[in-house]
């Protein structure tokens, strides 16, 4: 049986992992809103990805959009959230 834990922040790990924000009160109100929480999103994993690996899960359907504002240093996972 495999044993998984979420290490602290400071513990070793091999990547950082995230999911990108899906509609509903992650992306706001409207367009605008729903664009400075991508380029946030963004902004933290390709910061992150200068310095180790970084898999973002992302659904099936933002995959373009994801992939238009991350790194392509960065992986994407897709599975339906």
């Amino acid at each position: 049986m495999t044993d998984w834990r979420m290490p602290a922040e400071w513990e070793p790990h091999e990547r950082t992992w995230m999911a990108w924000p899906s509609a509903g009160y992650t992306l706001g109100d409207d367009a605008g809103a729903a664009d400075q929480a991508r380029g946030c999103w963004a902004s933290v994993a390709n910061a992150i990805a200068r310095f180790e690996p970084v898999t973002v899960v992302v659904d099936p359907a933002d995959v373009p959009t994801a992939r238009a504002w991350l790194d392509e240093a960065v992986d994407i996972v897709e599975a339906p959230l």
